[in-house]
């Protein structure tokens, strides 16, 4: 499990670097001592900032909660899935993380309990290297988000064939999330 107190203060510093370089919507925030500010309204600043974010949680919510399907998260940046997996945490939703540094047997164990219609959680964050190493998500998960864009299509079609392979019968859905006017949303267009 991951240093809980280092990735707010992570956070915390991308705030403050925001509110050094001049975002005026940052700094009319109570924000202003970085020290001083709860760890909710940290988030929160985080969360209001980020459309991306925002997206995901809605469709969380709609896939993840309201219907109680299963849902894959695919990161292409660590530093991110920390970031998204912090913001989870709090919100106190039930999920599991596959990260580059998880052991084999464990990426196993998730793999398992993904494919199991049994064991109910709802959500896998897990970055997209660890994509191309025989996960097989296909049994009891359809739905994924690309929260960052892969460094080639080739790692594309790779992360959406651990869920659309053989054994499949439901219909696959890949979201990919962008902003409009940034490099990712010129790379899919």
């Amino acid at each position: 499990m991951p240093d809980i107190g280092r990735n707010l203060r992570r956070i915390r510093w991308v705030l403050a670097k925001c509110v050094e370089g001049g975002c005026k919507d940052i700094e009319s925030l109570p924000y202003q001592d970085t020290d001083n500010v709860s760890d909710p309204t940290v988030l929160m600043v985080f969360l209001a900032f980020s459309p991306k974010l925002q997206a995901l949680l809605g469709l969380v919510n709609d896939y993840c909660i309201l219907r109680e399907e299963k849902f894959a998260v695919w990161f292409n940046y660590p530093i991110i899935h920390e970031f998204v997996e912090e913001v989870v945490r709090y919100l106190r939703l039930t999920y599991r993380t596959i990260k580059s540094s998880t052991p084999v047997a464990k990426r196993r164990r998730i793999q398992n309990d993904i494919n199991d219609p049994t064991v109910r959680f709802n959500l896998l964050l897990a970055q997209q290297k660890v994509g191309g190493v025989g996960l097989n998500l296909q049994h009891d998960m359809h739905l994924a988000a690309l929260f960052d864009q892969t460094e080639s299509w080739e790692e594309y079609a790779q992360i959406i064939g651990r869920q659309w392979r053989l054994g499949q019968v439901l219909e696959v859905l890949v979201f990919t999330l962008t902003v409009r006017g940034t490099y990712d949303s010129k790379r899919i267009t």
